[in-house]
């Protein structure tokens, strides 16, 4: 089998094929649902920006600024998606919504919690406190980009109305672009670091099933 390092960052491939290949549509597929993954979805954007924010100046380029400015304006996106999803909501919809958004929310933070802790203690460590800070971008931004890779498409077929689904399509023209932004950065990395794609996917996979068995349950039990 060919090695995850020698991948294209766009043709990865699935070396070890865990629950979810992608986002279940009934997370998606209702404005309930929906409206409380869009404001989940926004805790992904945001997370890249601050990562993005703790690169030195001395190593910040025109591909990080774009990433970032991207990553604020996607965040603001997203958060506008859910808010007029509610507006169209019924009493006893909101509160439902309500009650999911919390949990989606909270798990939702406890998984990138969890994925940036792994990935800093990686970094630091393996970079004895030099040049961390790029590496943990790269790496994290890889790992983020591929999950939102497996969220918007869903969105983008299954989303409750065209606006949602027009939404996800145009979010997702921009982060292929990033995905090519990381990959230099992110194959340095992973030399330096001594480790390669296969190991990270694996890492954050993990994480990530966990994440939707969560909503998923929620949406099942609410």
């Amino acid at each position: 089998m060919e090695s995850a390092r020698s991948l294209p960052i766009l043709e990865i491939k699935n070396h070890n094929r865990r629950l979810y290949s992608e986002l279940p549509q009934a997370l998606v597929n209702s404005p309930v649902t929906a409206a409380a993954m869009l404001d989940s979805i926004s805790l992904f954007e945001l997370m890249g920006s601050k990562w993005m924010l703790a690169v030195p100046l001395s190593r910040w380029d025109e591909e990080i600024h774009e990433h970032c400015f991207d990553e604020v304006r996607h965040t603001k996106m997203v958060q506008d998606g859910a808010k007029k999803l509610r507006w169209s909501m019924t009493s006893e919809q909101i509160l439902l919504e309500n009650e999911l958004n919390k949990i989606f929310y909270q798990t939702t933070e406890a998984y990138l919690s969890q994925l940036s802790r792994k990935i800093f203690k990686l970094t630091y460590l393996g970079n004895r406190n030099k040049q961390f800070s790029l590496s943990a971008y790269a790496i994290l931004a890889f790992l983020i980009e591929r999950r939102i890779m497996k969220i918007y498409p869903s969105l983008a077929k299954h989303g409750p109305n065209e606006e949602i689904r027009i939404l996800a399509k145009q979010i997702i023209k921009d982060e292929r672009k990033h995905l090519g932004f990381v990959d230099e950065k992110l194959q340095a990395s992973l030399d330096q670091l001594q480790t390669d794609q296969k190991t990270i996917i694996d890492l954050e996979e993990s994480l990530a099933d966990t994440w939707m068995e969560k909503l998923t349950y929620a949406v099942a039990n609410n």
